[in-house]
C-alpha cells in the first residue's frame, strides 16, 4: 500500500466527495475513483459507501481509519527526514582516506566547508587497502584517495600530489635540489608497504637487507624513522608540512605524481555529492585543472 492511495482516501473523507478530492489534489474524478477501487482491491473489502450525496466509510473502513491516518503521518515524516538527509541536514558524511590526506590537507578543507555549511558533520576513517571495500559495503560515503583506489567508482579528480624523497638533514644528499631513484639506492631505505606508489614498493628488491619495511601508509611513522637516521624514504607531497627541521624533503628526478580525488558510489546522496563538488572547486583543484589545461594546450 503506497502513500498516494492513503492520502487520496483521507482527502476524499476530508472533502466529502470524490470530485472535491480530485479538485484539491489536482487530479481527475476518474483518476481518484480508480485509486479508491485499487485501494479496496488491495485491502480485500469495501471502504467507502458512495451515494449521490457524497461518501461515507463502511464499518470496516471505520476500523482501519486510525491506522491509515497513522500511516499517512509516518509517510510524511519519512518524506521530510529523507529530504533533510539528502540535503545533508543531520547527516554525518563518512570519509575514508589516507593518513597523508587526513593529517595535512583535509582539516583545512573541512574547516572551510563548515564555515559555509555549519550543520555539516563528518566522520573520518583512515586506511589504505581497505578503502574500496569500505565504499562498496557502505561503511563510508566517499573516498579521498588516488586514482588507483578510485577505479570503478564515480571519480572527481581534485589535485596532483608530487612524491618527494625524505632524507636526514645531516646526510650528503640533503644538499641536492633533486634526487634520482638510483641515488636513493645508495642508502638504506624505509619502505611503506601500503603506499600507492607501486614503483616505490618495487624498489625494495634492489636494497637487499638494507630495508625497513613498514606496514602503514602513515608518513609520520616514516618521517620519524628518517629523523632517527635509519634510512631515506619517499613520502607523499602532502606530508611535507609534517617534516621536522632535521629532515629534508627533495623532489624526485624524474618527478612522480599521484592524482588525488573523491570516489563516490554510483548513486551518492545529495550531501555527499555537494561536498565532492565543493572539493573540485577548491584552490588546489583549480590549480590542478589549470595545469591540465595548459598541458592540453601545449600538446595541441
Amino acid at each position: 500500500m503506497d502513500d498516494r492511495k492513503i492520502r487520496s482516501l483521507l482527502t476524499v473523507l476530508e472533502t466529502g466527495s470524490i470530485s472535491s478530492a480530485a479538485e484539491k489534489l489536482n487530479g481527475t474524478q476518474s483518476g481518484i475513483t480508480q485509486t479508491m477501487n485499487a485501494l479496496e482491491a488491495e485491502l480485500g473489502f469495501k471502504v467507502l459507501i458512495r451515494t449521490n450525496r457524497g461518501v461515507t466509510l463502511t464499518e470496516a473502513g471505520e476500523r482501519i481509519l486510525p491506522f491509515l491516518r497513522q500511516l499517512d503521518e509516518d509517510f510524511m515524516t519519512l518524506e521530510r527526514e529523507s529530504r533533510e538527509i539528502a540535503a545533508g541536514k543531520g547527516m554525518i558524511i563518512r570519509i575514508g582516506t589516507y593518513s597523508s590526506i587526513a593529517n595535512s590537507w583535509l582539516p583545512d578543507v573541512l574547516a572551510a566547508y563548515r564555515d559555509e555549511n555549519p550543520d555539516a558533520d563528518f566522520e573520518i576513517l583512515v586506511s589504505s587497502d581497505k578503502l574500496p571495500r569500505w565504499l562498496q559495503k557502505g561503511k563510508v560515503d566517499m573516498l579521498l584517495a588516488d586514482e588507483e583506489l578510485g577505479q570503478g567508482f564515480r571519480w572527481y579528480p581534485i589535485m596532483q600530489d608530487e612524491y618527494k624523497a625524505a632524507v636526514p638533514a645531516s646526510s650528503v644528499i640533503a644538499q641536492k635540489k633533486v634526487i634520482t631513484e638510483d641515488e636513493l639506492l645508495q642508502y638504506p631505505m624505509i619502505v611503506s608497504m601500503m603506499t600507492s606508489y607501486r614503483r616505490y614498493r618495487n624498489l625494495q628488491e634492489g636494497y637487499g637487507r638494507r630495508v625497513i619495511r613498514v606496514s602503514t601508509d602513515d608518513d609520520t611513522t616514516i618521517i620519524r624513522m628518517v629523523q632517527k637516521g635509519l634510512g631515506v624514504s619517499i613520502i607523499a607531497g602532502l606530508s611535507g608540512a609534517m617534516v621536522p627541521d632535521n629532515v629534508r624533503v627533495i623532489p624526485l628526478e624524474p618527478p612522480v605524481f599521484r592524482t588525488i580525488g573523491a570516489a563516490l558510489p554510483d548513486q551518492p546522496v545529495k550531501a555527499v555529492k555537494k561536498f565532492a563538488e565543493y572539493l573540485v572547486q577548491s584552490e588546489r583543484a583549480k590549480q590542478f585543472y589549470g595545469i591540465l589545461n595548459r598541458n592540453n594546450q601545449e600538446g595541441e
